[in-house]
C-alpha cells in the first residue's frame, strides 16, 4: 500500500544567525516619492546600527547610504543581508536580475502602478523594518528559470538568462508567424505556429501569461507554464508542466522566421536557424517576505490588482 503524508508548505520561518548589518535598498529610478522616501528608510536603518547600500545611480542622485563602482563586481550575495524594495514590481524584477544566484531575502513596499507582487504597504515601512531586523517574518520562496542557447553546431553559450516571470520567444518585427520544435526531457513535445511561445514562472502567470490566456498559478505550486500566443490553432491550450522537466525550444533549418528570445523583457536574442533555447526551474529562488502569508498575500493581490471576481 502506498502512502504518503505530503503537503505544500505555504511558507517558510526566518531566523537570523547573526544581527543584520548591511541593508541594499532597491528604489524606483528617477521618481520624486521613492525618492522622498529613502532618506526616511536611511534613517531607520543607522538608528539600528545598519548601513545601508544603494545602486550607484543612487547614490550619485540622492548622495545617501554606500555603494560600489558602477563596473566593479561587490558580491551582493556575500555582503547585504537583506533588500529593501521601494518602487513598484518593476523594482523586484530588478533585484532578480542584481542577484542571478543567491538572493538575500526582500521585503517590498507598494509605491508604484500595480503593486501585485510588493507586499507591504508604504506606511508600515517602519514597523515592517523592525519586524525582519527582528527576524519576526515568513517569507515564501519565488521560483525562478534559467536559460541558455545551444548553436546551431551544438556548442553551448556560457552566458546564462535568469529570470523571475517569464521567457517569451516571439517573431519580433516581423509579420510571418514563427515555427518551433518543443522538446520535453528529450522527448518530441510539440510544433509551434504561432506568434510565440511563452514559458513562465508561477510568479509570472499573473504578468504576460495571464494577458496571453494563460491561468493564474498560485506561487507556492513548483510548475512551469508553456503559453502560446496567438496559435494557429483552437486546440493549443497553455499547459502547467512539473518544474523538474527541461525544455528544447529549436528553430527548424527550415523556419521562414529567426525568432527572438526576450528575458524577463530586460534582455533580448535573436535565435537562428538551427538554434536551440534550453529552460529549466534554477536553484535560486527569490525569497519574497510575506504579509499576511504565501496565500493571502496572493490571493490579496488578485482581488486588489487584478479585480479577480470582483462584482
Amino acid at each position: 500500500s502506498i502512502r504518503t503524508r505530503q503537503r505544500g508548505v505555504p511558507h517558510s520561518q526566518f531566523s537570523w544567525k547573526n544581527r543584520p548589518r548591511n541593508v541594499l535598498v532597491i528604489k524606483k529610478p528617477k521618481d520624486k516619492n521613492t525618492t522622498a522616501m529613502l532618506p526616511r528608510v536611511h534613517a531607520i536603518l543607522q538608528s539600528k546600527g545598519i548601513r545601508t547600500w544603494v545602486e550607484p545611480v543612487v547614490h550619485w542622485e540622492t548622495g545617501l547610504g554606500e555603494t560600489w563602482e558602477q563596473d566593479d563586481d561587490p558580491n551582493l550575495d556575500r555582503l547585504i543581508d537583506f533588500i529593501i524594495c521601494l518602487g513598484g514590481d518593476g523594482t523586484i524584477l530588478w533585484v532578480s536580475n542584481l542577484f542571478p544566484r543567491a538572493v538575500p531575502p526582500v521585503v517590498s513596499f507598494a509605491m508604484g502602478s500595480l503593486g501585485f507582487l510588493t507586499a507591504f504597504a508604504e506606511e508600515s515601512i517602519p514597523k515592517a523594518i523592525d519586524d525582519v531586523v527582528a527576524g519576526n517574518f515568513f517569507f515564501t520562496m519565488r521560483s525562478r528559470l534559467v536559460a541558455h542557447v545551444v548553436r546551431a553546431d551544438g556548442t553551448e553559450e556560457r552566458e546564462r538568462h535568469v529570470v523571475l516571470n517569464e521567457i517569451v520567444v516571439d517573431r519580433g518585427a516581423r509579420s510571418q508567424l514563427i515555427d518551433l520544435d518543443v522538446n520535453v526531457d528529450g522527448n518530441p513535445m510539440t510544433k509551434v505556429l504561432a506568434d510565440g511561445v511563452m514559458i513562465s514562472t508561477p510568479t509570472g502567470s499573473t504578468a504576460y501569461a495571464l494577458a496571453a490566456g494563460g491561468s493564474m498559478v498560485h506561487p507556492g505550486v513548483p510548475g512551469i507554464l508553456f503559453v502560446p500566443i496567438c496559435p494557429h490553432t483552437l486546440s493549443f491550450r497553455p499547459l502547467v508542466l512539473p518544474d523538474s522537466v527541461i525544455l528544447t525550444i529549436q528553430v527548424p533549418e527550415t523556419a521562414r522566421v529567426e525568432p527572438v528570445a526576450s528575458f524577463d523583457g530586460k534582455q533580448q536574442r535573436q535565435l537562428r536557424r538551427g538554434e536551440s533555447l534550453v529552460v529549466a526551474g534554477w536553484r535560486y529562488p527569490v525569497p519574497a517576505i510575506c504579509h499576511a502569508g504565501e496565500t493571502g498575500d496572493w490571493f490579496r493581490a488578485v482581488k486588489d490588482s487584478l479585480l479577480w471576481n470582483v462584482r
